[in-house]
């Protein structure tokens, strides 16, 4: 038998929070309440009545006879139910009181710094460095070093494992971070002792590091990992059946420029908005839309980002350092922020409870919300369907909490509106498969548009340079030459080591092996888009162009992608239109 063990770097981390504590009643509880409250039923007499499982039945009754509001009696041997006193007091009510109490829990928890995943303290034993390091002069140990620490986690996993099922998170204050290792035992290339979860990545962590197991000694051993900052970057984005319109493509400048407006015109609570780069001047012309939703009560939450152009990264930098001494802006503290550290992301998003009856939506696209002077053509998804807008929060928390320690107002904020995003129901008019693309997931796509086109593929980006060669035009080219696919790509400036006789080397290449290649100057094109034939488009802020998603973490660039008749389509057929006006 052979024993390594491996020291996985960890957070050790203490809170207190709030949780209320309790379900709240169904309708179908209170329906059977109701029915309980007229007559005595058997359990299987309510199921074939409700035509629902008998399971699902005797649940109900559960809960209802722990709020003391049934009584169950067992005559001619047949268990009744019938509700007492207390219950038809409680059904006399249009809601049944709530059971739901609020309670302080003390949580204490492990964040491991290979993959993010979030563990209950008693799953481990936490260890100082200076313990394991006596340790290793008669041990077999090997540090696992990740390349990226961030002091943030999957708010969800948090949720599932630390709260119990009838626990709502609703805020919490951090009371301290420690950090240290855990010890995990690999023992014949089996793990011991992890917990029965999928952990993929931190169990290939430590098999990969095992193998490094050197004799005891007192020097370390170093297995260095990325860090979960980028984990999950080329899983599979989830795909969702969607409720979605054609109206709901925002194509064009003025199209952009309604939709800020009507996201802070019909807003009721919260704005997010994640603009790559941040303009004054922009700002201070939003600033009479921003104060009539801060009146109403809205609190505008603004977050930037950067990516290679440095002037405009620093530019932004002195925009926000100018506005937080702007009077006006100083006025709105406490309505109005903006996040003091860049999320070096390319993304552009906003979420909001701009939808209809105060129902939150996502738009996402190409659009710098808060730098456009809105006189380029841009391409935008707004996105209605709770399921897919919970996957944009989800997105846009990992984005904006991860500056932010352990836990924050910010953490807070986007953990209760995904929980609030997780109890909507599925929609029955589905008409769209739609996923949410991020980081180096865009690849499988333009692999999917070279594999799937049976007529037509569509290409849009703000750059061209370089890395398209592999990245993009490659498969354009296989599709084009073996498989007789229409294939055009649209750019509006070239940036990067390609010019003169490179340029021209390129696209007589490209054009010969069959892909249409077009420079847009008229409008200035800023969209990203990548679609094939009529039913299949990637609405993205990736530069398809120019940037080599491979490289990208999980959160440098968001898309959306929408599989729905004629979505690809209209896409075309309106930026074609729009060339030739």
């Amino acid at each position: 038998m052979t024993l390594v063990r491996v020291a996985v770097p960890v957070f050790k981390c203490r809170m207190l929070a709030r949780v209320d504590k309790g379900r709240p009643w169904s309708v179908l509880e209170h329906l059977i309440l109701e029915a309980l409250s007229k007559k005595e039923w058997t359990a299987i007499e309510l199921a074939k009545a409700a035509n629902i499982s008998k399971r699902v039945v005797i649940e109900s009754l559960i809960r209802l006879m722990r709020a003391g509001w049934i009584d169950m009696a067992n005559p001619d041997g047949n268990v009744v139910f019938k509700s007492n006193a207390y219950g038809l007091a409680a059904v006399s009510r249009s809601e049944l009181p709530s059971t739901v109490h609020r309670i302080p829990r003390f949580l204490n928890f492990i964040v491991d710094l290979v993959a993010g995943d979030v563990f209950r303290n008693r799953d481990w034993f936490f260890y100082e460095e200076a313990k394991i390091l006596q340790k290793q002069s008669h041990e077999r140990i090997v540090w696992i070093e990740p390349q990226v620490v961030e002091e943030s986690f999957d708010r969800e996993e948090f949720a599932n494992e630390l709260l119990d099922s009838d626990e709502t998170f609703v805020d919490a204050q951090p009371l301290g971070v420690r950090k240290g290792f855990i010890l995990v035992d690999v023992v014949d290339d089996q793990i011991k002792g992890l917990p029965d979860r999928n952990l993929a990545d931190l169990k290939l962590a430590i098999h990969e590091a095992a193998k490094l197991a050197p004799a005891p000694s007192e020097n370390k051993t170093i297995f260095s990992v990325p860090g979960f900052v980028l984990r999950r970057q080329s899983a599979p984005p989830k795909m969702h059946q969607i409720e979605f319109s054609l109206t709901d493509l925002i194509l064009d400048s003025d199209a952009h420029r309604k939709a800020l407006q009507d996201v802070l015109q019909n807003a009721s609570s919260n704005v997010f908005i994640h603009s790559t780069f941040i303009s004054e001047q922009r700002v201070l012309e939003w600033l009479p839309q921003i104060k009539a939703a801060t009146k109403r009560g809205v609190k505008v939450h603004i977050f930037w980002g950067q990516n290679d152009d440095k002037e405009e990264a620093a530019s932004t930098r002195i925009a926000i350092s100018e506005l937080r001494k702007n009077s006006e802006i100083l006025a709105l503290e406490g309505s109005l922020s903006f996040h003091p550290h860049s999320t070096s992301s390319h993304a552009k998003l906003i979420v909001a409870d701009s939808g209809k009856n105060g129902a939150f939506i996502a738009i996402v696209g190409s659009c710098n919300w808060l730098t456009s002077g809105f006189n380029s053509y841009e391409a935008s998804a707004v996105l209605r369907d709770q399921k897919i807008v919970k996957d944009v929060v989800k997105h846009f928390a990992d984005l904006c909490c991860a500056h932010n320690g352990v836990w924050s107002d910010l953490a807070t904020e986007f953990m209760k509106l995904h929980e609030y995003l997780s109890e909507t129901t599925d929609s029955i008019s589905a008409v769209a498969t739609a996923a949410i693309v991020v980081g180096a997931q865009h690849n499988s796509f333009v692999l999917r548009a070279r594999d799937e086109a049976k007529g037509s593929i569509f290409v849009a980006s703000h750059r061209l340079g370089p890395a398209s060669g592999n990245s993009i035009l490659a498969p354009l080219i296989a599709a084009a030459s073996q498989n007789e696919i229409d294939a055009s790509v649209y750019y509006n400036r070239l940036t990067g080591p390609i010019g003169g006789n490179a340029k021209s080397k390129l696209f007589n290449k490209v054009e010969d092996e069959g892909v249409s290649i077009q420079a847009v100057e008229h409008p200035r094109l800023h969209a990203k888009i990548l679609g094939w034939d009529n039913d299949s488009v990637l609405i993205t802020s990736l530069n398809w162009l120019s940037a080599s998603p491979v490289d990208n973490n999980s959160a440098q660039e968001i898309g959306v992608y929408i599989h729905m008749k004629n979505v690809a389509k209209s896409v075309t057929d309106h930026f074609t239109h729009r060339l030739r006006t």
